[in-house]
Parts: structure tokens; C-alpha cells; sequence
């Protein structure tokens, strides 16, 4: 094991000692179980996740490549809402 300092409110540290006296366990055995409970609900990057995320950056990359706007072309944010509103009234 690793040991950590760390600052803790006053009511951190009386909920840790109500804790350990409910489950005749240590302070130090609430706050891993506590760290343990909420890091497992955090979702870890995995390889593959970070491999499918760089070869979908990849596609993208391709994507761009490939497609080449008008020359002088100018985007209009407006025009999109005024055609996405016009669409929708059809629907």
C-alpha cells in the first residue's frame, strides 16, 4: 500500500469516523473502500477505446481530404437556422 496526506472538512472526517464505528473497520479502510466505489464508476480510457477514437480521427482526416468547398465559398449560420426551421414545418 501507498500512504496519502491529504486536507479533509471536518464533516468528511466525522462521517469517516461514523462510518468506520457502522462497519467496525478503520478510517483508513472507509476512505479506500469510499475511493474504491467511486473510481470504478469512472470510466478508465482503455487502448481500445484510444484506438478507435485515433482511427476515426483518421477517417476524418481522409473525409477532409477528399472534400474541397467552391472557391469563395462563405458559411452563413442564419441561412442553416432558416433552413432547418423551414424543414421542420414540413414536418
Amino acid at each position: 500500500m501507498i500512504r496519502k496526506q491529504f486536507y479533509i472538512t471536518a464533516e468528511q472526517d466525522q462521517a469517516i469516523r461514523q462510518l468506520a464505528r457502522q462497519q467496525g473497520v478503520s478510517e483508513s479502510e472507509v476512505v479506500r473502500r469510499v475511493l474504491e466505489a467511486a473510481l470504478g464508476q469512472l470510466p478508465l480510457p482503455s487502448r481500445e477505446r484510444s484506438e478507435a477514437v485515433e482511427r476515426l480521427l483518421e477517417n476524418c482526416r481522409q473525409l477532409g481530404a477528399q472534400h474541397q468547398l467552391p472557391a469563395g465559398f462563405r458559411f452563413n449560420r442564419a441561412a442553416c437556422y432558416q433552413e432547418r426551421e423551414a424543414r421542420q414545418l414540413f414536418d
